[in-house]
């Protein structure tokens, strides 16, 4: 089997047999059936399944048990498979497989044309390898397939394309393998997104696209992964663990028995004298100033009860839910709320965690150095010269999103943030106090001021609070 291009179905394919004649292909995202599926048709969808086959051991294969219309029927599904992105080519030497291309995509169509010897490529900046299972993966968010790379030959090509080259230098320095197969491994990475072509001020073409120029890579990464349309990863409620792994409760058990026990406003009588909601909405302000007069306890009890309490507990099948005055991604409210307290009427200064169902604050340290920094860099943050009177730090349970949801966890995580710090926006107003949303915070040092777990709970959005100047 010499420098031969075998085809194969991807490996997170299942195939299941209904009856004698339809078989049933399944994979994230694609479900593919196909209808009077002879006993030579099943026994090439099991090879490709498998190790693959080459295009004319697939054609001698079909030919000597169904004739021409075997091979007509075999073409067919190729076809039906490569639609729905399940077809793989991968280019093979001497008997060893050097590099897979694997579809992410119904926008990918793999090309027949061979790579010019003469055009120079250089890795993109967006090109991510990583180590997946066994294998070493190449992906970029700007294609739609990702690569392979199963032989050392491979993967020292790879390695060799962080300086631009030319299909031709690089089948000189590449000793071992042949020009063919040398121009099948650059083929392969150009149509997964992972090379730029250089012009001839050997300047990567892409860096000539301002566009992309402004994109930061993990900021693409993430953009590609987290929506459909470049990946067939698990997507939505996939519920990967249901049967693995327990969910996380909806309400995390007390971290401290130092209770603060809030005060409960009477939401009616607040109503009668709220600011109308128009009113709130034309003026609202981020308040980066804060004034001497500090905050008081009754007003940070109202505050956190007006958006954030937990308003009831539901059952469901997949366990506890709960209702709260601001929507969260399938009722799962990772999100746990912490005020960093500096100045507050009737609250001593340090750590708090709010409990949401029994509202009240438990207190996990006294002021500290990492308490200090934590307000310093929220004032360094919004480049205030008063000092922050109650720093509101939002942090992430992200299993309780993560047992659900497969792709779009964190993004989703990043929009109940964006929710709750409008909701919480937007009360401040409505209650005459000051807020601004902080544009970063330091994860780690919340992890080590909370004692947590920084790939459990961490910190993902943080926002201000405070009697505004005057007050």
């Amino acid at each position: 089997m010499s420098d031969e291009l075998v085809l194969s179905i991807r490996q997170d394919v299942s195939l299941s047999e209904v009856g004698t004649d339809r078989v049933t292909l399944q994979a994230p995202q694609t479900l593919l059936t196909f209808k009077q599926v002879t006993a030579a048709l099943r026994s090439a969808l099991r090879t490709l399944l498998t190790d693959g086959a080459a295009a004319a051991e697939l054609n001698e294969m079909l030919l000597a048990s169904d004739g021409v219309m075997g091979l007509y029927k075999l073409q067919y599904f190729l076809g039906k498979l490569a639609d729905a992105c399940l077809l793989c080519h991968t280019a093979v030497a001497d008997g060893a497989r050097l590099a897979t291309i694997v579809p992410l995509s119904g926008r990918y169509t793999y090309r027949d044309d061979a790579v010019s010897p003469s055009t120079r490529w250089v890795l993109s900046r967006f090109a991510c390898c990583r180590k997946e299972g066994s294998e070493f993966t190449v992906e970029s968010p700007l294609g739609f397939a990702r690569v392979v790379l199963r032989d050392r030959r491979a993967r020292a090509l790879f390695m060799e394309l962080a300086e631009a080259r030319s299909g031709a230098e690089l089948a000189s320095s590449m000793g071992d393998m042949s020009d063919e197969q040398t121009s099948l491994c650059l083929k392969f990475l150009r149509d997964a997104g992972a090379l730029s072509e250089v012009g001839p001020g050997l300047v990567p073409v892409e860096a000539e696209r301002p566009e992309l120029v402004q994109w930061e890579f993990h900021d693409l990464l993430f953009h590609s992964r987290s929506r459909l349309g470049r990946h067939n990863n698990p997507y939505g409620g996939a519920l990967r663990f249901v049967d693995e792994i327990p969910p996380l409760p909806p309400l995390k058990p007390p971290m401290s028995s130092d209770f603060l026990e809030l005060t409960r406003p009477d939401l009616a009588q607040i109503e009668r004298g709220d600011t109308p909601f128009v009113s709130v909405i034309e003026n609202r302000r981020s308040a980066r100033e804060q004034g001497d007069e500090p905050i008081n306890s009754e007003q940070l009890a109202e505050f956190l009860y007006r958006s954030a309490r937990v308003k009831e507990v539901n059952q469901t099948e997949l366990g506890e839910v709960t209702r709260r005055p601001y929507p969260g991604a399938g009722a799962i409210y990772e999100l746990e709320i912490y005020t960093v307290v500096d100045r507050c009427e009737g609250v001593s200064a340090g750590l708090y965690h709010y409990d949401p169902l029994e509202h009240r604050l438990a207190k996990l340290s006294d002021q500290n150095g990492r308490l200090d920094g934590l307000l310093e860099a929220a004032r360094n943050s919004y480049k205030g010269k008063t000092k922050t009177q109650i720093l509101v730090v939002l942090a992430a349970r992200f299993q309780r999103s993560q047992w659900k949801y497969a792709s779009m966890s964190y993004a989703a995580i990043l929009k109940d943030v964006g929710v709750l710090l409008q909701t919480m926006n937007l009360t401040a107003t409505a209650m005459g106090l000051g807020s601004c949303v902080l544009g970063g915070g330091d994860s780690d040092l919340f992890c080590e001021a909370a004692n947590l777990d920084y790939y459990a709970e961490t910190s993902v959005g943080e926002l201000i609070l405070g009697n505004p100047p005057g007050r």
